[in-house]
This record gives structure tokens, sequence and C-alpha cells, in this order.
């Protein structure tokens, strides 16, 4: 029996290999919450088509970002198009996915789309419409003090509902409906006397009564409709359902039907019917209306379209496609072919037999032309007069056909008779009229073997020019024997008998029939020593991992004629890895392990060798030895462990979802970090992960309060630069030294920063709005308002309120003056405040803020370096802090025995003095610093023991006095020192 062959299949994903970083960002938007979808992949930002882009996939990309619930799934380059790759397309995402590469898509790279349909997101933050028939329109609610509230209606208008159009990206405001128009909501209401000029960027930066003021019921909540993505519309003639092109006779009556997919919330919209650009007629209705023309002639032959308005016409719809309509009788024919199923394409127009050009002529305008004449499928389509020139009119130029049409004059094309064609140029096609089938012959089953055809009740061959894996993956498919395992050329299996059938043939891959894929059908260029051959991987192919914890997990097996087998670990990596849990459908890789990691499994050993860049969906598609080739023995078997389950990442118990202690959901259950090695490095992956910005502080025991099991990752190692945690170094899931007393945190920047200070707790106050970084002024700054910056930048509790551009002045813009905290505040815009932008300040009166941060734990020292002194003595203490608060006097306590025994004020450390030391100086000394009167303390120092006594020291046993055994004289009675810690020094 001939031993199997490798199967490397050359598709457009092979060509592209998931090795470089991922990571995921929205732009063009107006925050970076909604935007442009782009992906950063081998180290190149890319877009993503939206070709059945929706919610469900929005909903993935704003819960991978950290962006809350989706708002909006946007098309067409709504947000503007990108620009270089386009990684992915054809998403589809359930919506519970926690990043978009879990999604069903095409493989990274390979698309049939333009930048003019790059999919755009937008993500649901602060703000909702609710109970409309879509995310842009309902009843407005914002999020405070995380709950969410309605808005009163007094004094709204459509100033306002712009204002929540615009924070929505949900386009221009249509309506703003009153009296709780989209039924009434619950819990508190937030705004009242809400008045927009209409520019402002967030509903909360228009004048209104103060968050929770309000003297209204919820049934005055007030409503917005928007515009959203005013969807193109259709326009059809309703007699025969055309959408491109139709031809009617004089004297019949049409209609046309212009319709939207996604009516606006029961808006009435105004539609209009134009006829070459002119408008002829208009009527109102939500979502779709009919226009009749009575009696056509030829003064009604024209392109029409449509559109649909709102707001008199400020507001209108992107134009419908285009219905040409010619007036007039029309047929057609093949002529000069073998029968009637092929020849030259002809049009009878006007009582005038004319050609078609073959401009953009393809199979898929063929396919029109055999289903019209009912002459089956389309074999070929044929240009350069290959049926020889026609004569007369050339009628038809540039025809555009999706394939699926039942008439040639549905397709998109040029007017009749519009052409800059010669007749050299007629177009042509040959219909497959009559049985058609494939079969393998020669081989040793049948899947495989030469590749023989029968049409035209005669088997005939493929020549091998071209011939390849695409090829061959086609005819094994067609003959439901699996996937291909070679494909030969040669005559590998004998010659075959006339006729060749095919000959140059090109197939992509994916074509479910042969005669799918480009050829010339009845070319003679080839001998039969040329005859094609494929060998189809017949018996089950299948793949399991064992001996793991789950069935994700585990020795790689691979059942292959009938017989489990393992894959030997030379060359094996992550990449290889990767492809195995594809296939599995368990999701991403977490690690590829060797040397039997899982055991060894039995004979035979079918793989070796492998390859793969990572992007492929079955092993065997990746580069290896022929099945059953190796070099290896058993202790060689490779594993992998893949990320079974939803995998997730999230913040806990912080002020907010960008801050908090780091917890992984991993098995279905969640998990913690252990700090080992925990740094600002792997909290800026954490952070940009979620969608958080950047990291401001990597916190370590426990400081956001102890999780519970399990502890899943230890020892992260990131470089930064990732986009995922579980792309950074780290020891396998669940493998940890640690306990919950070392949980990780994280706080990452939202809206708000510290600059130039010596960290990131302590600096000028810089905020973020519109894009832009400004400066607070310090008019009425104190000590409550800084309190609310360390609240907000999780750094602990304010230490002062410096003013007068302390920290350096600023430059651009400042957003804030005239603040007012009372300190409870969880944001500073919340306080109030003389609004965004408006101030009577310059850079010279830039407010700062301290605040403690992680404050260290101090260092007890004492000098001289040795513990037992004598009467008598003078001793000095010295206590200092390892990270010095930007200059603040912190006040340092001296402790004996747990008794404040001193205290003085400095930067970073004091020296104490004991003078004349005596019995009673004997104890335990520790120290710490605090500030605000002793109100924000930092954690104890070590402890030193001070003994105060006669001593005196002596070395014995050894050769003389200057060697031996260690001993003291203390307290009248000689004594050892045990070895614990000591060395030369």
């Amino acid at each position: 029996m001939p031993r199997p062959y490798l199967l490397i299949l050359i598709l457009a994903s092979a060509q592209t290999s998931v090795t470089g970083e991922y990571s995921i960002r929205l732009v063009n938007g107006s925050n970076n919450c909604s935007g442009r979808v782009e992906i950063l992949y081998n180290d190149q930002w890319g877009t993503v088509c939206d070709d059945g882009w929706d919610i469900e996939d929005a909903e993935v990309v704003c819960r991978q970002l950290g962006c809350g619930p989706a708002a909006r799934a946007h098309s067409n380059a709504r947000f503007g198009q990108g620009s270089g790759r386009i990684w992915l397309t054809n998403v589809r995402c359930s919506g519970s996915e926690s990043s978009l590469a879990q999604c069903s898509h095409s493989p990274f790279g390979f698309f049939s789309c333009g930048h003019q349909e790059d999919a755009g997101v937008v993500c649901l933050k602060d703000i909702k419409l609710v109970s409309g028939s879509d995310s842009c329109c309902g009843r407005v609610e914002i999020l405070h003090n995380g709950q969410w509230g309605t808005v009163c209606d007094d004094g709204w208008d459509m100033n306002d509902a712009a204002v929540v159009c615009r924070q929505l990206e949900c386009g221009s405001a249509i309506s703003a409906p009153k009296s709780a128009a989209f039924g009434q909501g619950s819990g508190s209401i937030w705004l009242d006397g809400v008045g927009c000029s209409g520019g402002e960027g967030n509903l909360t930066q228009c004048s209104h009564r103060g968050l929770g003021a309000h003297n209204c019921g919820h049934g005055e909540d007030a409503g917005v409709v928007c515009s959203g993505d005013l969807q193109r519309p259709t326009l059809f003639l309703i007699s025969t359902n055309a959408v491109s092109r139709a031809v009617v006779s004089p004297g019949q009556n049409i209609q046309f039907r212009c319709t939207t997919p996604k009516p606006r919330c029961n808006a009435d919209a105004e539609f209009h019917l134009f006829v070459n650009g002119s408008s002829i007629s208009s009527q109102k209705h939500v979502s779709d209306v009919t226009f009749h023309l009575v009696n056509v002639s030829v003064s009604h032959q024209g392109s029409y379209s449509c559109n649909y308005s709102y707001q008199n016409g400020t507001v209108i719809s992107p134009w419908s496609n285009t219905v040409d309509i010619t007036v007039g009788e029309y047929s057609i024919r093949l002529v000069n072919g073998s029968d009637n199923c092929s020849g030259r394409v002809e049009i009878l127009y006007n009582d005038q037999w004319g050609t078609v050009c073959d401009d953009s002529w393809d199979t898929e305008d063929a396919e029109v032309v055999c289903r019209q004449l009912g002459c089956g499928r389309a074999v070929s389509a044929h240009s350069n007069a290959h049926f020889g020139q026609g004569s007369g009119p050339i009628w038809l130029n540039n025809v555009r056909c999706s394939g699926r049409e039942s008439s040639l004059t549905q397709c998109s094309q040029d007017p009749f008779g519009n052409h800059e064609c010669g007749h050299e140029e007629d177009a042509g096609v040959v219909c497959l009229k009559g049985e058609y089938t494939i079969r393998l012959v020669n081989g040793n089953n049948n899947c495989s073997g030469r590749v023989e055809i029968f049409y035209n009740d005669q088997w005939g061959t493929v020549c091998d020019d071209n011939w390849d894996m695409n090829d061959a993956e086609v005819v094994c498919r067609q003959l439901g024997c699996g996937q291909a395992l070679k494909a030969y050329s040669n005559a590998y299996f004998g010659q075959g008998s006339d006729p060749i059938w095919f000959n140059d043939v090109e197939c992509s891959g994916s074509e479910s029939s042969l005669t799918k894929c480009s050829f010339p059908f009845g070319s003679r260029y080839c001998g039969h020593e040329e005859d094609a051959g494929v060998v189809c991987l017949k018996s089950e192919y299948s793949i399991r991992l064992v001996n793991g914890s789950n069935n994700c997990s585990g020795r790689v097996e691979i059942l292959y004629d009938d017989q489990w087998g393992t894959v030997c670990d030379d060359h094996w990596d992550i990449e290889d890895a990767e492809v195995v849990c594809r296939q599995l459908g368990c999701g991403r890789a977490v690690s590829a392990h060797s040397n039997a990691h899982f055991g060894q499994g039995n004979d035979p050993i079918w793989l070796d060798n492998v390859r793969c860049s990572g992007s492929e969906l079955f092993l065997t598609q990746c580069s290896h030895n022929p099945f059953g080739d190796h070099d290896c023995r058993h202790q060689d078997d490779a594993g992998v462990v893949c990320l079974k389950g939803e995998y997730s990442i999230r913040l806990v118990n912080g002020s907010n979802n960008c801050s908090g202690r780091v917890e992984i959901l991993y098995d279905d259950q969640w998990g913690t970090v252990c700090d080992d090695g925990w740094d600002i490095e792997d909290a800026e992956v954490v952070c940009r992960y979620l969608g958080c910005g950047r990291a401001v502080s990597a916190h370590s025991n426990a400081h956001f309060g102890q999780g519970s099991d399990p502890i899943w990752l230890d020892n992260v190692e990131c470089s930064g630069n990732e986009s995922s945690l579980t792309q950074c170094s780290h020891k396998p899931f669940g493998d940890h030294n640690c306990g919950h007393e070392e949980d990780a945190g994280v706080v990452c920047l939202k809206d708000i920063r510290l600059v130039n200070g010596s960290d990131s707790c302590c600096g000028r106050v810089e905020i973020l709005h519109n894009g832009q970084w400004g400066t607070v002024c310090d008019d009425d700054w104190d000590m409550n308002d800084a309190a609310v910056v360390c609240r907000q930048l999780e750094c602990g509790s304010a230490i002062s309120a410096p003013t007068s551009a302390a920290f350096g002045q600023g430059s651009g813009s400042t957003w804030l003056d005239g603040v007012g905290c009372s300190g409870g505040e969880g944001n500073l815009t919340q306080c109030s405040h003389r609004g965004l932008g408006a101030h009577n300040c310059g850079h010279g009166e830039d407010a700062g803020v301290v605040c403690s941060g992680d404050l260290q734990q101090p260092t007890l020292s004492v000098i001289p370096t040795y513990t037992v002194v004598s009467p008598g003595e003078n001793i000095q203490f010295r206590c200092t802090t390892p990270k010095p608060r930007c200059n603040a006097d912190a006040e340092f306590h001296l402790f004996k025995n747990g008794s404040s025994i001193s205290s003085q004020k400095h930067v970073s450390g004091v020296t104490f003095h004991l003078v004349n030391v005596s019995a009673s100086h004997q104890g335990s000394y520790s120290c710490y610093y605090s500030y605000q009167n002793d109100t924000v303390l930092s954690p104890w120092s070590n402890t030193v023991d001070i003994l105060v006594g006669e001593y005196s020291i002596r070395l014995v046993n050894g050769s003389n006095n200057c060697s031996g055994r260690v001993e003291i004289l203390y307290d009248g009675q000689w004594g050892t020192v045990c070895d614990d810690g000591w060395d030369i020094e």
C-alpha cells in the first residue's frame, strides 16, 4: 500500500501567521471607546471588514477594551477608511467571547473587502438609550455613582437631543420626545433642567440643576430619537423584483418600492424618487413607500433611485441602488457554438440582434446567461470573440452580475448601446448542458487516482498544467473524500484516453466543485502524459488530547488509518499547539509540552517535524514529514495545554472597573494573580487589555484585599508591549507558591493624571477632555479637591494640595477653575466648577496634588551597627523611607517597646539620639512616619533590639587565642553564638 502523503494546503491564510503582537483599538471616534476597529497583528495595524458585522461582534470588542456594553455596530467605514491590511472578515461572534480572536472568522489577512467596508463600534460608557427599537433611540439614562437613572424633560429640546446623539455616536437628532414616550424608568432621576447649546460633547457638560437635584417624576422621563447610521434604502421594481435593470414594454404600469431596512423608531421619513438625478415624487412613511408610473413610454426610460430624510431634509440617508429602466422588447441567444448552449452572446433589442462587450465579462455573467437560457451551469466565460465576431450594434458593456440574477438585464451594466468596444471583444459562454460527474481511477481506492470528468456522455482527463493542492482539495471535497494529501502530475496513475476536458485549472481551494474553478473547457494543449491525479485522506482522521486534566490538555494523538498514534516533539512549539487547540475548539494555546510531559503513548508515531505558522485550521495543513515517517521514540511525545472555556480578566475591589485586584477567568472559575515579580510592565498589559489607558501603579501584598482560590498565574513577566497577560512569560496556569496575601493589583489611568512629580501619585493635576490634556486652576484649590484626585487615581490619601504651579507650569488648555469638592466625590468633574474650559487663570496658577500612594515600610538602623552596647555609650537611630512623598515633610516617630519616645519632621529620614545609655534604654525599637497630623500612616519599620550591659568576647578550642569557637561574656556568664546568617563578614 503506498505511503500516505503530506498535505501542504497553500491558502491565503497560510501566508500569514499569528506570531506577532495582537491587540485591538478604536480610532477616529470621539473617545477610546468608539471608532474604527483596528487589529495589531504581525506588528502592523489593520482593519476589520464589515461583512456580517453586527452588535454581537461589537459587544466582544467593547468587552475586550473594557468599554462596557456595545451601543452600536457600524459598517461602511462610518469612522473613515483605514489603510494598509484588512486583517479580519466574516467575523461571527455570539457576543459572549472575551476576545475578537475567539470568534469565528476567516483566516487572518484573507479577505475580499475594501476599506470602504471598514467596521466600527461605539461602546456604552455613561449614557444609554433604552426601550427603543435599537440603541440609538429610547429613554435617556445616565450612569452616576454606579447607578443608572433618568433625565427629566423640563426644558428638554432638540439641542439636548443633539448632545445625546453625539455622545452615543448615533448621528443626528431626529426628535426629542417627552412625557416618558419610551416608558417610565425607575430608580434615580439624575438630571433636570438640562440646557444644552447643542455643541457639548457630554450631557453633563450642559447646564443643569446638579446631579440628583430635580422636581420630577418618571412620567416626565426624557427620550431621544437619533438617526444612527441611516441605512441605504433599497429600490426595486415590484413586478420583477429587479434591483439593477429592467426592460419593460411601452404602455405598462410599473411600481417602484423604496424601503429602509432600519426605520427610526416610528419617526416618519420623507421618501424621494429620482430619475436621472431629478426628484419626481415624494411621500412620507415610517419605513417604505410605493411610487406608481402609469402607461410608461420612452420618456420614462432612465436611471431611477431614491433616498429618505428627516428634519426637513437636513438629515439624509445614502442613495439607494440604481434601477435602469429600458422601454422596449428584448431577447437573448448563443450563436456559433457546438449547440444552443454555447457560443457568442447576442441580445435582441429594438428588433435588432447585437453583441455583448467582454469588458468585466466573467463566469458570474455567464452563469446568468446559462440560467436564462435553461442551459444549466456555466462552464466558462469567453472573451476576445472566441466564437467569432458578430455584427451590428454592441448592446451591452461592463456587465457585472453576482451570478444569482434570473436575467442579464438585472445585472449592473452600462446603458443599452453605450460602449467603447469593437466586435473583436464580443463575449461568449459555454454552459454545462447534460450530465457532469467526476471520478478517480487507477488508485488503490475510490479516493485516489487519475482525475476524470464525465461530460457530453464521455469520460476525459484533466491536464496537470498549474495543477496543485488547491485543485486537489476541491476534488477531494467534491467526492466526499476528506482532505487532499497530494496533487500528482505527469500521469502518476497512468495515462488516460481522449478527450482532455480541463487544462490550466486554477482553484482557490474553497470551491465545492471543480467546474467552479477558473479554466478553459475542452483545451487540448496537453498530452495524456500530463494527466493530473489526486490522493485524498479517505480514512478517518481525528485528533485528541489524553492524560491531561481535561479534554483540552494532554498528549496529542492522531487517529489515522483506524489507529491512534502520537506526534513527535521535534520542532514542537506554541504555534503548533495553537493549531491543535483551534482544531479541538479549545480556545487559545497556553503551552506546548515535549518529552512525554503527559506520559508516553503507544505505537505508531504518526507525525514528526511539525511546523505550523499558527493560523492553520488543522494540524495536517502544517508542514510535517509524511505520515509514519519519523526518527523518534515515545519519550518524545508532544503535548498541549489549551485555554479551555471563557478567558477574561477583570479588576475588582477598586473604585471603578479600571482599578483593583487582578482576576482571571479560566476554566469557568475566577482566580487571582500572584505578585511575585509583579511590576508596572505587567500592569501596563492589564490596562491595555481592559481598554483602561496607561498603568498608574502596580500593587502587591493584596492591596485591594485578598481573593479566593484558585491562584491562576505566578511569576508573570511582561515587557509591557503585549496585548494580553497570557502572552507574557508566566508559570503554567495554576502552578504557584503563593497565598492570597500576595494577590496582585493594578490602577489604570483613565481621564486624570499627575505629572512632573517624582512618581505618578504626585504632581501637576491634568485632566483629559475632548482628546486633549489640560490643567486645573488653583482658585479655591484645597485638601478636599486633592482628596478626590487621590481617590480617583487610587493613590491613597491626600497629603497636600500645592498651588501656584508648584510642579511647573503646564501648557495648552486650562479645563477646570473654581473647583469645589466636598471630598467624597468619585471624580473631579463631579465637583462644582465653572464649566469645562471656563476659567480666568494662567498656567502660573496650575494646581497640584501630593498623594500618599503606597507608603513604603521605613527602615530603622542603629549607629554604631552593633546592638549590644555598654552603659554610658551614645547611640543613634536612623529612620528612613525608601520613597519620599514629593518633598512633603513627614513626621517620623521612634518607639521603644511600642511607646513613642521621640518624633521629628523631614522629607525622607531623621536621626534620633540616645545619650549616655543605661539599662533603662534596653528594649525593642521601631519607627514609622505619618502625614496630615498622623491621619496618614506608613507601615511599621523593622525592629531593632538593644541590649545594654558589660560584655567580653573570646575564641576557644582553636590552635591559639585567635581561632576557635566564639563565646560572649554577658551578665556574668559565657555563652555561644548561633551560626544562622554567620559568614565571612
